[in-house]
């Protein structure tokens, strides 16, 4: 039994959705910033799940053609 049948792993969606939750939140959080260390924090943030997303969907779109070659 893999642990991905016990559901305690995530699959590529499942992270995709929830960094995307992340980011959204993240935005949200800029509105209300404050201070300029806030919002540099927030800026940064935002940066790095903006990132983090275009990789995972870079990965997503190989494994499709990695299961499509095999």
């Amino acid at each position: 039994m893999k642990t991905e049948d016990l559901g305690l792993v995530l699959s590529l969606d499942q992270v995709i959705k929830k960094t995307e939750g992340q980011l959204e939140y993240a935005r949200e959080l800029k509105k209300r910033a404050r201070s300029t260390k806030s919002k540099v924090r927030i800026y940064m943030s935002i940066e790095y799940l903006r990132a983090l997303l275009y990789h995972l969907n870079r990965l997503k779109i190989y494994e499709r053609s990695d299961k499509k070659d095999i």
